[in-house]
């Protein structure tokens, strides 16, 4: 009789602990090159993340990996790319776009029309920066456009240059701009030639690097989009990322994050506009009427957590019914305490899994009765 066969397996994380302590300092390492953090309740999908980059790089210890992430090169970037999620696709929260065509707007009007300078921060795999290309084609704008994508992940920077894509990246634009702005080649699809040589990429780190500078690629923008980036930071990291973002904006450029980013007037000193499709921020005494300095914010933010939950009411003949990515941002505008559902909502929200993302709100919401502070 053949004696049973033991086969190792890798310890599982229990909620608010490490599998192994190697992992604690994967995490650390992260903190100190890129301002990522992780509190207790995102320990299993940051050890998740590590354990996947450990797999494509054949690494076969968290000890080993912590060592290698001392030096800058492919292991480190492998785990950030992990650690953030790199989730996009085309037309994603279209209307936040409506601040950009604003600018456009205006600067069509003037006599002397000057070039456009376009950031995307965290721009993932080029999605969101070409989107922006389309967009100003789509609104007839024929000057200069300089439009610039950054990552933290080489990788992901490097599959935005090559311009192809599956179905699951354009699921959020119609047939049209589909036939439009692409061809398909087997099971991608290529991204029209023009578009492509538009937009320009370059490594950036948000949390070390110093901008706006030449050096970086970033400076004097009229439009900055950084969506779903700053949930991955402490405060301090927020409070000095934020600060550079709006240090980069031009005279009367604006700032769009995503819906589940932290308020930034917790943090620094700006204007800040509410829009139909989230938050629109300026430098502080930007000369804009509709503008909402600090001191006003709290007037029309939910003040408890009533606003969690996801009752639809009758819209007024002149209002439709919310959509369900016009409800979760209205969540996320809300005061979030600091839960396992509410990280798992903003996370799933970055993946683009609104789904879940409505479950773990409302699972949040009935969890608690009030919000001690913001997250």
């Amino acid at each position: 009789m053949t004696a049973p066969q033991h086969v190792a397996r890798a310890r599982v994380a229990t909620p608010g602990q490490w599998s192994d302590p190697a992992f604690s300092k994967v995490a650390e390492l992260a903190r100190i090159h890129a301002g990522l953090v992780f509190p207790p309740s995102r320990f299993g999908s940051a050890e998740a993340g590590i354990r996947r980059a450990m797999a494509t790089l054949r690494i076969a210890n968290a000890e080993t990996m912590a060592e290698r992430m001392l030096v800058a090169g492919d292991v480190r970037d492998a785990i950030l790319a992990e650690l953030t999620v790199g989730e996009s696709y085309f037309f994603r929260d279209s209307a936040q776009f409506d601040a950009l065509a604003a600018i456009v707007e205006k600067r069509h009007a003037t006599e002397n029309v000057s070039p456009l300078n376009i950031w995307s921060a965290g721009c993932a795999s080029g999605e969101e920066p070409y989107t922006i290309a389309i967009f100003l084609h789509e609104l007839g704008w024929t000057h200069p456009a300089r439009i610039v994508g950054t990552d933290i992940a080489l990788p992901r920077l490097a599959a935005a240059r090559r311009g192809h894509y599956t179905r699951w990246a354009l699921r959020g634009i119609s047939d049209a701009r589909l036939s439009r702005w692409f061809t398909r080649t087997g099971p991608h699809f290529k991204l029209d030639e023009q578009i492509r040589k538009e937009v320009s990429f370059a490594p950036l780190n948000l949390a070390t690097d110093d901008y706006p500078s030449d050096a970086c690629h970033v400076g004097r923008e009229d439009f900055i989009l950084c969506r779903n980036v700053m949930i991955y930071f402490d405060g301090a990291t927020i409070e000095r990322i934020a600060t550079r973002l709006l240090a980069s904006l031009a005279p009367g450029g604006c700032l769009v994050l995503g819906p589940s980013d932290p308020l930034l007037t917790q943090y620094i000193d700006c204007d800040v506009e509410q829009t139909r499709a989230g938050l629109v921020y300026r430098q502080a005494g930007t000369p804009r009427s509709e503008a909402v300095r600090r001191s006003q914010t709290e007037s029309w933010l939910p003040a408890s957590t009533e606003a969690f939950h996801l009752d639809v009411h009758e819209p007024t003949p002149d209002a439709p019914a919310p959509t369900l990515h016009e409800t979760i941002n209205t969540l996320f505008a809300a005061p979030l305490a600091e839960t396992t559902n509410a990280d798992q909502a903003r996370d799933a929200y970055a993946r683009a899994d609104y789904a879940l993302a409505e479950s773990q709100l409302q699972t949040s919401g009935d969890q608690q009765s009030d919000a001690a502070h913001w997250v």
